[in-house]
């Protein structure tokens, strides 16, 4: 029944939405915890905190080399052009022979 899997999908909404306020309450908490332990010369909580906010993995540079960025940009392009074409004899098959529904296999 579509109302009652909406009904159901709409409660584990709102129940993950309490979970994260609730979580984003405890943030505060936390990072009292973390500046103590901190300001007491942890060093666990130290190395903790920087793998965390990534400040121990190198940054991700893209290419230094106009051309090879433009090749990337001219093979994303060609990639959508190629999909689009595929999608566009995809919809010109569905309309020649019907509405397509036939194929379409339904959500659970």
């Amino acid at each position: 029944d579509a109302a009652f899997i909406a009904a159901w999908n709409a409660g584990k909404a709102e129940q993950f939405e309490a979970s994260r306020q609730r979580m984003l309450i405890l943030t505060t908490k936390a990072s009292a915890v973390a500046e103590a332990a901190l300001d007491a010369g942890d060093r666990t909580m130290a190395l903790a905190i920087l793998r965390a906010t990534g400040a121990l993995s190198p940054p991700s540079i893209g290419p230094t080399d106009p051309a090879a960025i433009q090749r990337e940009f001219d093979e994303q392009a060609a990639a959508e052009q190629a999909d689009n074409y595929l999608l566009s004899l995809v919809a010109s098959d569905e309309q020649a022979s019907g509405s397509g529904a036939e194929n379409e296999v339904p959500n659970a």
